[in-house]
């Protein structure tokens, strides 16, 4: 029994090493790494009409510890994509200006000579990096852009989406004033991208 029971901690150490989870539920545990970086992948006001599917278009607050880089400005939605939402009733996806151009057979090309030196400073690969947004798509998107770039899968998190996160470290930037509501932005670390 005694083997049977050493043997099993010792598989769950193991699993342990290699399986675990870092999402929503115990981000807490993970913030403060000097061997990780946190990016929050939203805009501040998005143009989608996310409050559609019960979202939010204003970026109403973050993790502490998290810095603000739009997803959107990183790489253009498909036309599949934007038909997608348009079927989940958000619409007014941004098509603006990109660092990259993301294509129909999952690769990307940069927009400016640039682009990889401003996606690195951003998302180091020599770091863990955690990235969030509302509800975890794009997060999911920004994922796949570093890892199919060149990003060590292992190294790079997509840890959900802040509309669900209930825990200790949350900064509200939405504020009442004399009954009115406003978004105090000045709040928020952001990358600005200036194209």
């Amino acid at each position: 029994f005694r083997f049977l029971l050493r043997f099993l901690v010792h598989l769950y150490n193991i699993l342990r090493l290699f399986c675990f989870c870092i999402c929503l539920s115990n981000l807490d545990n993970y913030l403060n790494r000097s061997d990780t970086v946190y990016r929050d992948v939203r805009m501040l006001v998005d143009t989608a009409t996310w409050e559609n599917k019960g979202g939010d278009r204003y970026l109403s607050g973050y993790v502490e510890g998290f810095e603000v880089i739009p997803s959107p400005y990183l790489a253009n939605y498909t036309e599949d994509y934007i038909k997608q939402k348009e079927k989940e009733n958000v619409s007014g996806l941004y098509q603006g200006k990109t660092l990259f151009t993301f294509h129909d057979d999952g690769t990307y090309t940069p927009n400016y000579v640039e682009s990889m030196s401003i996606l690195e400073s951003i998302f180091p690969k020599d770091k863990n990096i955690f990235i969030m947004c509302g509800a975890g798509g794009y997060a999911g998107q920004v994922k796949r852009m570093l890892v199919t770039l060149g990003w060590d899968e292992n190294k790079v998190r997509d840890v959900g989406g802040y509309w669900y996160y209930e825990g200790k470290h949350s900064v509200s930037v939405k504020e009442e004033i004399d009954g009115q509501m406003y978004f105090n932005f000045a709040k928020v670390p952001y990358y600005n991208i200036d194209f």
